[in-house]
């Protein structure tokens, strides 16, 4: 694929889900969906995003393992999945959405960690997921906790809204472990499917250090980063132990999409 029609479908990718972000995109939707058609070769966009925008559950049909699955919408970010999701409305675009599956729900509704599933059951989940352009990402549920509830939600997401985090609930360093884990295995998975011309779309904080990650395997790629949050000023982000590393991995980008302009 030439590296203009690259460039081209980085940019737009970039753009899309700022369609219900007046302040981060001047454009109208039409505007957008005009530049979809000029598209002139087919190009594959693999987007990241720390959860699916589906949920499983086991369906009737197997009580017992190994079993098949039901497939719904997750609620919550739907800004973002509406994004990703109208990529594939272009004939010369396909997109492929990876990120983790989180916990499945059993006959009686109960949530349960994906931890103690058979191979034949994981196995059955990838291949239903597959009807969906999805890629599911398998992670514990100690190191899934420590990414999530732990350094996500405790470190970044307050310094990213210019809050500072509390020095009674001071950052563990398990957390940053988890953190980094959580990248390596999205990157391990993406690398999985990449093939040459491919552009990857990697959405959030949940992620930051993902592109340098992946680029470490994948020199070549086109990678997008968008962050659905603000970004502090220099004087707070400094604050940051991990600051360094959180911008190397951003840096390792392509092209950097914020959704504020500050």
């Amino acid at each position: 694929m030439h590296k203009s029609n690259l460039d081209e479908a980085a940019d737009l990718s970039l753009k899309v889900v700022s369609l219900s972000r007046p302040s981060s995109f001047s454009g109208k939707i039409e505007d957008v969906h005009g530049k979809h058609k000029e598209f002139s070769a087919h190009v594959r966009i693999i987007a990241a995003s720390h959860f699916l925008p589906f949920s499983i559950a086991v369906s009737e049909e197997t009580p017992t393992e190994p079993f098949q699955w039901k497939v719904s919408r997750r609620s919550g970010h739907t800004a973002m999945y509406a994004g990703i999701r109208s990529l594939s409305d272009n004939p010369n675009a396909d997109c492929t959405h990876v990120g983790w599956i989180g916990n499945y729900k059993d006959l009686k509704g109960e949530e349960h960690s994906c931890d103690d599933l058979s191979h034949e059951s994981r196995t059955n989940i990838c291949k239903e997921l597959e009807k969906y352009d999805a890629v599911p990402v398998f992670v514990d549920e100690a190191t899934a906790n420590g990414h999530y509830e732990g350094y996500s939600k405790q470190i970044l997401w307050p310094l990213l809204h210019y809050m500072s985090w509390s020095d009674s609930n001071p950052m563990k360093s398990a957390w940053w472990d988890c953190y980094n884990k959580v990248s390596k295995t999205f990157a391990t998975a993406i690398s999985a499917i990449y093939k040459d011309g491919d552009i990857v779309w990697i959405h959030d904080y949940h992620l930051l250090l993902l592109p340098e990650m992946f680029r470490a395997l994948n020199p070549k790629a086109t990678i997008g980063l968008f962050l659905h949050s603000p970004f502090p000023s220099s004087e707070l982000f400094r604050s940051l132990p991990n600051r360094k590393e959180i911008l190397y991995g951003m840096l390792g980008s392509t092209s950097i999409g914020f959704q504020t302009y500050s």
